[in-house]
């Protein structure tokens, strides 16, 4: 069985890191590092991937008939159409 794992972090929890001690920021990469190995030797990970800074984030919200109809375009230009007016909805 394969499980998605997600990290949260917003901007207040970004900049607080800054004020830790190096030896708590190494302690969180080696944990991270060994959570990471367990996960491939166990044959478990699929693919790590990180995200742009909280700050630079944002929320979008389709409804369900857009994304059934994007998930159902198969011409890779009409699927981009679509992902840019889904980037542009407010949200």
């Amino acid at each position: 069985m394969k499980y998605m794992l997600l990290i949260f972090g917003n901007e207040k929890a970004y900049g607080e890191m800054d004020t830790w001690p190096e030896t708590d920021l190494a302690a969180m990469r080696d944990f991270m590092g060994e959570l990471n190995d367990d996960l491939i030797a166990s044959g478990e990970f699929v693919q790590g991937v990180g995200l742009a800074h909280p700050g630079l984030g944002r929320t979008v919200r389709a409804t369900a008939s857009y994304l059934l109809a994007a998930r159902r375009t198969s011409s890779l230009p009409e699927r981009a159409h679509l992902q840019g007016q889904a980037a542009q909805l407010p949200g």
